[in-house]
């Protein structure tokens, strides 16, 4: 359940990343066919087997200013009422209990944001 509450949480905000930039471009008189692309592949990271799963969008991506935030808790982009700021900074931390990370980068495909949640394949690295 708590590998699934970061993909909820990675889903949701890129969800909400293709909206906005829609919603944006509307204003302008264009449109935007949001795009989210999730990918799995085997990755080693520190001499550990894991999976690598990635979640990217076709947003407006994020910021440099905001990059260095991303994963504090309270920080949010999203307008008050609507964003808690406590998706990410959850999800990292979740990551963290289950032996793997969560980077960002942006999306060399895709052109908005990119969340990497690594995970080791053995069963012992994992707190339960």
């Amino acid at each position: 359940s708590q590998i699934g509450q970061i993909f909820t949480n990675l889903v949701s905000n890129a969800a909400d990343a293709v909206d906005e930039k829609a919603k944006n471009l509307r204003e302008e008189g264009k449109s935007h066919r949001g795009e989210i692309a999730v990918s799995i592949q085997d990755s080693i990271v520190g001499g550990v087997d894991g999976v690598a799963i990635a979640v990217s969008d076709n947003g407006e991506g994020v910021s440099e200013e905001n990059q260095s935030k991303l994963f504090d808790e309270f920080f949010t982009t999203k307008d008050a009422g609507i964003g808690t700021g406590l998706g990410l900074s959850v999800s990292m931390n979740l990551a963290q209990e289950n032996g793997g990370t969560l980077t960002f980068s942006s999306s060399a495909s895709l052109g908005g944001a990119c969340f990497t949640l690594w995970l080791p394949r053995e069963a012992d690295v994992f707190s339960g």
